[in-house]
């Protein structure tokens, strides 16, 4: 009789193993999928972000005012003394060359 008990155990604990195989063969599904969705949500935001943080298109701005300028608008920086002399500095190593204007006029 222990035998047949021993038996119906052993059967008992295999499909109980099969269960528990099974089951957690779903919640990895399950947590798959979870994943997947907040990526899905978090690829969404980044996408607003950029295009809420993006430049905007400038080409119309820049065609317009190129319409509209003037012969040699601008060729006067390149002649000033100060200028040239920046131009013509070395850069120290690590340090931007940078050139920052502002303003406009109209004659």
């Amino acid at each position: 009789m222990s035998a047949v008990l021993s038996e119906e155990m052993l059967l008992h604990y295999e499909k109980m193993d099969e269960e528990i195989q099974n089951n957690s063969h779903k919640y990895q599904l399950l947590i798959d999928e979870r994943k997947q969705k907040e990526n899905n949500v978090m690829s969404k935001k980044i996408l607003e972000i950029r295009r809420w943080i993006a430049a905007p298109d400038w080409t119309s701005s820049f065609e317009v005012a190129l319409k509209i300028r003037s012969n040699n608008t601008g060729y006067w920086i390149l002649e000033n003394r100060e200028y040239q002399t920046w131009v013509d500095t070395e850069l120290t190593e690590g340090a931007p060359r940078m050139l920052v204007l502002t303003g406009r006029s109209f004659l």
